[in-house]
């Protein structure tokens, strides 16, 4: 009889172990997978891949876990954006502002080098009075249009923004170009000028902004051309509009 007891014990201990067996494998097949996810998931993550989600359905532990981790996914990605608008921003930042210092080196050097060049003459040489006069009318001139430009630089932000205005007025553009180009080249004294325009050129424009463009033309005529070559300025009426333009060797 206790033999019996012993193999009837046995047998439903087989058979639990069995079915044990059996609940085990079955939970950890529903424990498993869903952690190998996320494992695989927490590895995208550590691997710089934001996006991934998981599955935030489930009504276990694992639906928790899934919901926490894509919420932090999210703020991750979100940070990722945000630094890397930001690291655009200032290489952006860095990039106008070299643009703005060559523009402010090739804007103040013309205007500078008159200063210079006139106030030397009337420190070296013997002039006559109308000399003196002119000269230090250069000088004013050229010294107030480095203050105006001094004054628009610090105002270039205006300019990236959209928000740049020109001050429109009437005035003479043939004086104008003379006037600068007697300056920038006849002065200078290493080349010849030339001067073919149009008098009087009655126009509507910002004169400090035609300034600097026939500066520039001038200085960069004056600056590649050989010295001793001639250097042509011209001004003229063209269907309705003023056209300039230099012409060099």
């Amino acid at each position: 009889a206790r033999e019996r007891r012993a193999d009837l014990v046995r047998d439903h201990a087989d058979q639990f172990g069995l079915v044990a067996l059996g609940l085990l494998q079955a939970l950890a097949r529903l424990v498993a997978a869903p952690l190998r996810r996320t494992v695989d998931a927490a590895t995208s993550v550590a691997a710089g891949d934001f996006d991934v989600r998981l599955d935030e359905r489930r009504r276990d532990e694992f639906g928790v876990l899934g919901r926490a981790f894509n919420a932090m996914t999210r703020s991750l990605s979100t940070s990722r954006r945000e630094l890397i608008e930001r690291a655009e921003s200032l290489e952006q930042s860095e990039r106008h502002k070299s643009e703005l210092i060559s523009m402010v080196s090739h804007e103040v050097r013309t205007p500078l080098a008159s200063v210079l060049g006139f106030s030397r003459l009337l420190l070296e040489r013997e002039l006559t009075e109308e000399q003196q006069k002119q000269y230090l009318r250069i000088i004013d001139s050229e010294a107030t249009r480095l203050s105006s430009l001094v004054g628009d630089f610090l105002d270039a932000q205006l300019l990236e923004e959209g928000r740049f205005a020109l001050r429109i007025e009437a005035l003479d553009l043939a004086g104008l170009v003379v006037d600068h180009a007697e300056r920038v080249v006849a002065y200078g004294g290493t080349h010849q000028l030339a001067v073919a325009v149009e008098e009087p050129l009655e126009i509507q424009a910002d004169r400090l902004r035609l300034a600097q463009v026939v500066d520039n033309l001038l200085s960069n005529a004056v600056k590649y051309a050989d010295a001793g070559t001639t250097v042509t300025v011209g001004a003229r009426a063209d269907s309705g509009r003023a056209r300039v333009w230099v012409d060099d060797q």
